[in-house]
């Protein structure tokens, strides 16, 4: 039976050891550096502890349970290491508060290896023979039980903790949380007879050889359900880290929590919780203060110079009575600066499209519109005029001896005369007219839903008007300008806008022959 014991005991070391280098390598993974300790800890347990039972002297067996007692010491505060790691709430033990939970141990471990303090801790060691065992006997000191005390309510917080977190989480979590459970309890429960002197073989701890069922079902946790690899990330550490603001406020509009985003937009800190968020925030009061609507609200706001996105979100219990809100913020400064940015852009693009368009379609010296606009519009108007039965004429002009102006006062003055013919066509025209350049000094006007009446009287104002003109370049007087102009209607004159254009063309060319300063109306 002896060999037994201790081959099962090495056997639990070995496993452990093995686990615990596996954690080793684990170890930038969330849980793996505790995890890695408790499976070390557990191997020195059952190392320490086989070796007790191998060993014949008495010097030697109290050196290798005070081995045992080292890592059995360390187990509780360990395993609460690991549960806050697995339940996201490592950042809850703080420096001040895991030297307190250290010391205890510190003490027992003090106490067991300083020969003079020993006795408050255990004493009269003997050896005790259970069948081929040769067992370690010893009697409690005055602060064994203090002690012991504060260890095991370590571990039953540890438990409270993990038995609290099954309800609301996923269920991945909750399969993790059931197998950590089980393999912290085993241990627990297989020393429970030790603690009471209660088990088979007096003097025996069980424990250690309990381990091999613990590290089983924290491998299982790890290669079943990813331990290791999947540990959900708990709300209040997205909370704390996202970059978004999160105030939450209870019943009575008292803040009850504030983010380190929200801090930092609001500008305020930590003694702010607890009071009424209209002291805190009146500027924003009517904002924040939402009335008990069913439904979140949004509005966008501008707080400390900046633009927020605000959703107000009203929180229920299950009954659904109101009992608080949550507001997150949203800094949305850059984005709007960005989207006036691009507006700015958009309009200015824009703009220079208008330009374009403008430059295309337009003549640069007389800005009126193109030969090539003028093809286009002329076969649309032709179809609508088609379309809808409605006349459409055509004017086209010519100044009467232009070349004479060019050679008399120059090709400028040649063409301030032409801004200044065009300057009269459009001025003497109706919106929906068309006045464009055909070239040189011809021009033509399109004069849609207009009969032939209607263009002779447009063409005889333009006509007068122009022999009135008289202009300035350089000193000298430019005047007795006059024009030529023929005139034709589709579909009267044509079948098609080119033969009814001809029909213009050759109307103005006779009205040249037949002494120019006049109007002609195409033959039919």
């Amino acid at each position: 039976m002896r060999e037994v014991v201790i081959y099962t005991l090495m056997f639990s070391a070995m496993l452990q050891f093995f686990m615990a280098l596996y954690a080793w390598g684990r170890k930038n993974e969330p849980a793996a550096k505790p995890l890695m300790f408790v499976f070390f800890l557990g191997g020195v347990w059952a190392f320490a502890y086989s070796m007790e039972i191998a060993s014949i002297g008495m010097q030697a067996k109290i050196f290798w349970m005070k081995v045992s007692w080292i890592a059995a010491s360390f187990g509780p505060l360990i395993f609460l290491l690991i549960v806050l790691e697995h339940l996201e709430l490592r950042h809850k033990l703080t420096r001040g508060l895991l030297f307190i939970l250290l010391i205890p141990t510190f003490v027992l471990n003090l106490l067991i290896w300083t020969i003079p303090h020993q006795e408050l801790l255990m004493h009269s060691f003997y050896i005790e023979r259970a069948g081929t065992l040769d067992i370690l006997q010893k009697d409690y000191g005055i602060l064994h039980t203090p002690i012991f005390l504060v260890l095991q309510g370590i571990t039953l917080f540890t438990y409270f903790l993990l038995i609290r977190s099954i309800p609301g989480s996923s269920k991945i979590k909750r399969r993790q949380t059931l197998t950590v459970l089980f393999a912290l309890l085993i241990p627990f429960i297989v020393n429970i007879p030790h603690i009471l002197n209660i088990e088979p073989i007096k003097g025996f701890d069980f424990t250690p050889h309990a381990l091999v069922f613990s590290s089983a079902l924290f491998a299982f946790a790890i290669f079943r359900y990813r331990w290791l690899d999947i540990i959900p990330l708990a709300r209040s550490t997205l909370v704390e880290n996202i970059p978004v603001g999160v105030i939450v406020m209870d019943a009575k509009d008292r803040i009850v929590d504030i983010n380190p985003s929200a801090k930092l937009l609001m500008q305020v800190d930590d003694t702010v919780m607890g009071q009424e968020s209209q002291s805190v925030f009146a500027s924003y009061h009517r904002i924040f203060h939402a009335s008990n609507d069913p439904d979140p609200i949004s509005k966008e706001v501008e707080i400390n110079d900046k633009h927020v996105d605000v959703h107000v979100i009203p929180l229920r219990n299950q009954e659904g009575t109101y009992n608080g809100r949550i507001l997150t913020l949203q800094d949305i400064t850059e984005r709007k600066l960005a989207n006036e940015r691009l507006q700015a852009q958009l309009a200015e693009i824009a703009s220079l499209h208008n330009q374009l368009h403008e430059q295309a379609i337009r003549d640069p010296l007389t800005g009126l519109f193109n030969r090539r606009y003028m093809s286009n519009v002329l076969e649309r108007e032709t179809h609508r005029a088609e379309r809808h039965q409605r006349p459409l004429s055509i004017l086209m002009i010519e100044i009467d001896d232009f070349k004479k102006v060019n050679d008399t006062f120059g090709h400028d003055a040649g063409d301030i005369t032409l801004k200044a013919i065009a300057g009269l066509i459009r001025s003497n025209t109706r919106t929906d007219d068309i006045p464009c350049r055909f070239g040189g000094d011809e021009f033509v006007l399109i004069l849609s839903e207009t009969p032939l009446e209607a263009a002779a009287t447009c063409a005889e104002r333009l006509r007068e008007t122009t022999s009135t003109l008289r202009l300035d370049h350089e000193g000298n007087s430019i005047s007795g300008l006059t024009l030529s102009i023929g005139i034709a209607m589709f579909p009267q004159h044509g079948n098609n806008i080119i033969s009814t254009l001809r029909a213009a063309d050759t109307a103005m060319y006779q009205a040249k022959q037949t002494g120019k300063n006049r109007v002609i109306i195409a033959a039919n």
